[in-house]
């Protein structure tokens, strides 16, 4: 069975995780079920934002927390980008298919619907540019959109909604860094900026005050739209202002990289009244990308400092009006966001400065709790073993805070590693009929021995399978009588020749006849014995196939006509019919024992697709993109 590499589409992705991958019996076949425990705990990925979300309104369901990002994966399933977190069930939902790049802001509309910007293009899978809203139950765009990256939403009480960012047009027209949607049409919002915006909110009289950074501020970071124009509500500004909030009372707080506002000194945070700038007592040791006012008039702020008012706080601290506080013991690392829920409920969102890992904390009174603590990286591979557990494979080198080289085991509650785990990516994995896992990948170590590209353990150790390959493997499957059938990129198996595609007898390798020509992408066993291999090859074995093809124990010969794209992974039902994910993300079904049926269907077609132009899986295994770290630090290195 195909393991998910990089690049592959959702359905697949969602398909992997509600597969119990068996690897002894008849064949390696996908039987769908939910497994119990909810998969990977966390975000697999950078959450920017948060916000409370109340999808039914006055309704009796509680409110949920909407998380955005760079993410993929939450609690254990697909979810791109955006998803929802219910406080009570500790269980993540995603929202339709979402969004296909980069959310940096997100805010909810008077109506309910929530809305996110950033710098995708799609949403839902229709075209969303750089803005969209969900309405509980599908995507829609505003207009045609913004021509460049949108970084910071406002919602006004009439339904009018103001973004800010990078870009010179809205709608069509010009539109200097802000612009106005009227729920019609999109308008410019006089000269705008040249600036970064990197927030926005709306003062008690209906102003909307903009925060920047950049050199083309000039200083002047904090500007005020009183309806027809802006103007300076804050000079001579040492750096970016990465967040601006307003409080109960009507007052601003902004805070950012700075050290004096308008002539006051005033060290990351600052405060305006209405006619003067003020510090917030010590202020912050550094920026903080997080603020939120709350009702009492208290102020939480998160971000990279370790200390507030001078004394210590973990990246998190509350202003009570006349002093800074600690939040217990603070967070493990910095925080990048942090929102207060309608019951009061304090969430932060931010990175481990151990582990690199993203976590989701919500604050008990007394201490912050990790909600979903994720893995830093790229999730290929899954499967189940004979007890229950679950092993992941991929590029990580944390799994829930656990030191994890690219292979992990989750047990119901947590995260393991498997001894000193691999140099490089596991790119596949299967359970062996004795209850062994076997991992495929780029890897040439496993457990700090030599282990070219496939390795297995037994439980305790890590073992080659003699020479191994002299290229990745990408997909693994477990023939009935227990050998193993490995695809890849190479052209040797132990001491002798295999083209790309060999078989593992528990001692020796041996090739499959002569072999493909072209990288082997995925490989499935039926329930007889017989093998398929897929791909972007057109021949097997010297005999025309057109991307997907069957050994019987002597011969290749061809699955039907084939498919008319490359194929991503094969998955063998029970009935025999074998479905097919080929290259642009569709569904196509062939009969494995009579002529073939193609059955296209459409799917979510991953905007990711120029990775997927290289023809063969090696090369869209390098060019693949690593996860992003958010705007904060890596934009602010330029406004700064």
């Amino acid at each position: 069975m195909g393991s998910l590499k990089p690049g592959d589409c959702l359905s697949r992705f969602a398909l992997t995780l509600a597969c119990v991958l068996v690897g002894r019996g008849s064949a390696a076949q996908c039987t769908p079920q939910w497994l119990p425990g909810g998969g990977t705990p966390g975000v697999a990925g950078n959450i920017n934002v948060l916000t409370p979300w109340d999808p039914d309104g006055a309704g009796p369901a509680a409110p949920l927390l909407a998380a955005a990002g760079d993410f993929t994966l939450a609690g254990g399933m697909a979810m791109n980008r955006v998803a929802a977190f219910d406080p009570v069930s500790g269980a993540w939902s995603p929202l339709g298919v979402g969004v296909d790049d980069m959310v940096f802001a997100i805010t909810t509309m008077a109506n309910g619907d929530l809305v996110v910007g950033g710098s995708f293009l799609n949403a839902g899978g229709a075209s969303a540019n750089r803005v969209a809203r969900w309405n509980g139950t599908s995507w829609s765009a505003f207009g045609s959109g913004l021509g460049g990256t949108v970084s910071a939403v406002l919602a006004m009480p009439n339904g009018d909604l103001i973004v800010g960012g990078p870009f010179t047009t809205a709608g069509g027209v010009g539109a200097n860094g802000l612009a106005r949607w009227d729920g019609v049409g999109w308008s410019a919002m006089g000269a705008g900026t040249a600036g970064y915006v990197y927030g926005l909110t709306r003062l008690a009289n209906g102003d909307v005050v903009a925060v920047l950074g950049g050199p083309a501020t000039g200083g002047t970071n904090v500007i005020r739209w009183n309806g027809t124009a802006w103007s300076p509500l804050a000079t001579n500004v040492g750096g970016a202002v990465t967040a601006v909030t307003t409080q109960a009372n009507g007052d601003l707080v902004v805070s950012g990289y700075f050290l004096g506002v308008s002539g006051v000194a005033a060290n990351h945070i600052a405060r305006w009244n209405g006619v003067a700038w003020t510090p917030l007592g010590a202020g912050l040791g550094s920026n903080a990308p997080g603020l939120q006012a709350l009702p009492n008039g208290d102020l939480v702020a998160c971000g990279f400092f370790t200390t507030a008012g001078g004394a210590g706080a973990n990246g998190v601290a509350r202003w009570d009006g006349t002093a800074w506080s600690p939040f217990g013991a603070g967070l493990p690392g910095f925080g990048v966001a942090v929102t207060a829920m309608p019951s009061g409920e304090l969430f932060v969102a931010g990175n481990s400065s151990t582990a690199q890992a993203n976590d989701l904390l919500r604050w008990t009174g007394t201490e912050w709790v990790v909600q979903g603590r994720g893995i830093n990286q790229q999730v290929h591979a899954f499967v189940v073993m004979p007890d229950g557990t679950l092993v992941a494979g991929g590029g990580f080198t944390v799994a829930g805070g656990v030191a994890a080289n690219r292979v992990a085991r989750w047990h119901g509650t947590g995260w393991s590693a498997l001894g000193a785990g691999m140099n490089a990516d596991v790119l596949s994995l299967v359970a062996m009929p004795n209850g062994d896992v076997v991992a495929g990948g780029w890897f040439t170590t496993a457990g700090g021995v030599g282990a070219n590209y496939i390795a297995r353990w037994n439980g305790s150790t890590w073992a080659p399978l003699a020479g191994g390959t002299n290229g990745p493997v990408e997909d693994l499957a477990v023939l009935p009588n227990g050998d193993l059938v490995a695809g890849g990129n190479f052209s040797t198996a132990g001491a002798g020749p295999a083209s790309r595609v060999a078989r593992w007898n528990g001692t020796a390798w041996s090739p499959l006849g002569s072999g493909i020509g072209v990288s082997v992408r995925c490989v499935a066993a039926l329930a007889n014995g017989d093998v398929l291999a897929g791909g972007s090859f057109t021949a097997a074995g010297g005999v025309p196939c057109n991307r997907v093809a069957r050994w019987n124990g002597s011969t290749w010969s061809p699955l039907g006509s084939g498919t008319t794209g490359p194929v991503d992974c094969l998955l063998v039902q029970a009935n025999g019919d074998v479905l097919v994910i080929r290259h642009g993300h569709q569904w196509q079904r062939l009969r494995a024992g009579a002529a073939a049926r193609r059955r296209p269907r459409r799917g979510w077609r991953d905007p990711r697709e120029q990775l997927d132009r290289a023809v063969e899986r090696r090369d869209v295994v390098t060019a693949r993109r690593r996860p992003r770290q958010r705007r904060v630090g890596a934009l602010d290195a330029a406004a700064r």
